[in-house]
């Protein structure tokens, strides 16, 4: 399914998280983006899979401006082609590319008022001439937004109520180079930068009463308030080739990736604990810092070949992965500052793959038919440094994946679908789909 971004109205002045909200089937619910029918969704830019997730990830979707974006793809039935994910979809975004013999530099701001304001403002420039193309943009984002909840919890002898109160202050300021330059008639170049650096600050609170079950007698009344800081940085660079073959359109391409992402997390808090049963009140307060730092390097050829009787896709991939994580969170008494826990960690997670894929699909009238299978080997080390602990693992593992489907009218398709994660499964059913211009 194709989401044409730049001839829907309700886009205009938002990001690429904003747009994904408007497409039937993907929902953002709370700190996860998910596609209907789907256990886990992946996002690409560009073909190129973002390796982040959660709010990290939405934190860089809100640095892609929408007037950047040319469309989404929604992709339900991902090929071998990909990495092997179980039953996954793939939400692919792709950008703007910049017009043949022009230049063109866009000045662009947005004011959205909720119960809070958000401001954005950004430059671009784009040119293309001769064998030379490039897309450059700037942006910047100020927003605050806020999150409540009233919860009750009934037990037999008592009951909770619950208040939750979030509000988020977000400074993001984002950069995207793209350029493209023509080696020959059927040879392209290409280097790809985005980068992403975020400040957000918040305020929270938790207040929470307990009652007999009668709903008369005050027991417990708990106090939490805290300010997390967050100051992510994601940095992303592609350089690509791509080969074209002859005019049938056969064409192989080289990516190599690098991508960076650093998350340090400072988190305080106060705790006002009263217990009026026991006659007892605990305040309390704490420091929670952590930090996460990613780092992933790939290289991969991809070869197409779309011949009359069926297309073929087959290639290759390598990456390594490195995550460095540390907690350290230490509490105390409020009234003498005597320190009552202290606990800290550190964790570091390295992962080598190697992969192979080939994919094969055909169209026949109202039908699709498409298999594959991708093989990868992978050496993992989780090394727990606080811990002194070791795991090492080395293994191989085979996907294989076959799709059916009948398209009965432009409303109603009908597929079955066998995959491979720990266990092969079948997937029968029917789905309603529609083109949104």
């Amino acid at each position: 399914m194709i989401f044409n971004v730049e001839n829907a109205i309700s886009t205009l002045g938002g990001n690429a998280l904003e747009a994904l909200k408007t497409i039937p089937g993907v929902r953002i619910q709370g700190e996860e983006i998910k596609l209907a029918g789907k256990n886990t969704v992946r996002i690409m830019v560009n073909d190129k899979i973002i390796q982040l997730s959660n709010d990290e990830l939405q934190n860089y979707l809100t640095s892609i401006p929408s007037s950047n974006i040319q469309k989404i793809e929604v992709i339900t039935n991902p090929p071998a082609k990909y990495d092997a994910e179980g039953n996954s979809g793939l939400i692919n975004i792709q950008l703007k590319k910049a017009k043949l013999d022009n230049w063109n530099t866009p000045l662009r701001s947005s004011y959205q008022q909720a119960t809070y304001e958000s401001i954005s403002h950004g430059i671009g420039f784009s040119y293309s001439k001769n064998k030379l193309s490039t897309l450059a943009d700037l942006s910047y984002l100020h927003s605050r937004n806020i999150y409540t909840n009233n919860i009750h919890y009934y037990y037999p002898l008592e009951k909770w109520n619950n208040h939750i109160f979030y509000r988020n202050h977000r400074k993001n300021l984002s950069a995207l180079l793209n350029l493209q330059y023509d080696l020959a008639k059927k040879s392209r170049m290409g280097m790809r930068f985005l980068g992403s650096f975020s400040n957000n600050l918040s305020d929270e609170y938790y207040d929470s009463y307990s009652y007999y079950h009668t709903g008369q007698i005050l027991l417990k009344h708990d106090y939490t308030e805290g300010k997390p800081y967050l100051k992510p940085q994601n940095i992303a660079l592609n350089i690509n080739y791509n080969q074209k073959l002859n005019e049938k359109g056969e064409k192989f391409s080289i990516d190599a990736d690098y991508f960076h992402n650093v998350s340090p997390k400072k988190n305080e808090f106060i705790s006002d604990l009263m217990n009026f049963e026991q006659k007892k009140n605990d305040k309390e307060y704490a420091f929670n810092n952590s930090n996460q730092s990613i780092k992933n390097y790939s290289l991969k050829t991809d070869f197409e070949f779309p011949y009359n009787w069926a297309n073929i896709l087959f290639g290759a991939k390598i990456s390594a992965t490195k995550t460095d994580n540390s907690l350290e969170t230490n509490l105390y008494k409020k009234t003498d500052n005597s320190l009552i826990s202290a606990q800290n960690d550190h964790f570091q997670y390295t992962e080598n793959m190697q992969a192979l894929y080939f994919n094969i699909s055909k169209s026949l009238k109202k039908w699709e038919i498409q298999a594959g299978f991708r093989g990868g080997n992978t050496q993992t080390k989780a090394h727990s440094i606080s811990g002194d602990e070791l795991t090492e693992r080395n293994y191989f593992k085979l996907f294989p994946t076959l799709y059916l489907l009948y398209r009965e009218n432009d409303r109603h398709i009908f597929f079955s679908k066998f995959w491979k994660k720990n266990r092969p499964a079948w997937i029968l059913g029917t789905k309603s789909c529609k083109t949104l211009q």
